[in-house]
């Protein structure tokens, strides 16, 4: 998507042969993003003349509802708007740079820069996950070692085995043991 004509023969002549292009004629913002929330693409190229405010919300808005390798040509850094951009989601950000000559490169690091932070993300989401779930487990085995006088190992071997008998994980049963812990009143 360009906001000129010579821009957008620009982008077509360097993504020639590469890719199936689609385009939005006329766009604004309103058409990209219930056209992005009715197909999937590859990627999404845009060049502006100008970043500004409402370009960071359409790309935040883009990377909460449809996240895609986004590459933005401009012709000016408007305030120094780099950080904002990549906060928003954009891989390829090309100041006063749009050679056809260009485009495919850009778009196959744009790609591989949002497939390398996806990953990333789902990663730190697991890890984050992961540990929740260890200071779940480590305080239920905390209440089982008060409550009942068990060691460390015994408190996790008796966790083991509920969640073994009752085919559930030992998150879960750790779980169920903080509301259970939390219903006794304390002495």
């Amino acid at each position: 998507m360009s906001d000129d004509n010579k821009s957008t023969q620009i982008i077509e002549a360097g993504l020639l042969g590469l890719v199936d292009l689609a385009k939005i004629e006329g766009w604004n913002e309103e058409k990209l993003l219930d056209r992005l929330a009715q197909e999937k693409f590859d990627f999404l190229m845009l060049h502006k003349v100008e970043t500004n405010q409402a370009l960071l919300q359409m790309l935040n808005v883009i990377a909460s509802n449809s996240p895609l390798p986004v590459v933005l040509f401009v012709d000016a850094d408007e305030q120094y708007m780099a950080r904002e951009v990549v906060r928003a989601g954009v891989a390829s950000y090309v100041i006063d740079g749009l050679y056809s000559s260009r485009i495919a490169p850009l778009v196959f690091v744009a790609v591989e820069r949002f497939q390398f932070s996806d990953a990333l993300q789902k990663e730190l989401k697991k890890t984050k996950a992961d540990l929740a779930d260890r200071k779940l487990i480590e305080r239920a085995k905390g209440f089982l070692m008060k409550d009942r006088g068990l060691s460390e190992d015994e408190a996790y071997n008796v966790m083991r085995k509920m969640a073994m008998a009752q085919a559930r994980s030992i998150r879960d049963i750790a779980s169920t043991i903080i509301s259970f812990s939390q219903m006794i009143p304390r002495k």
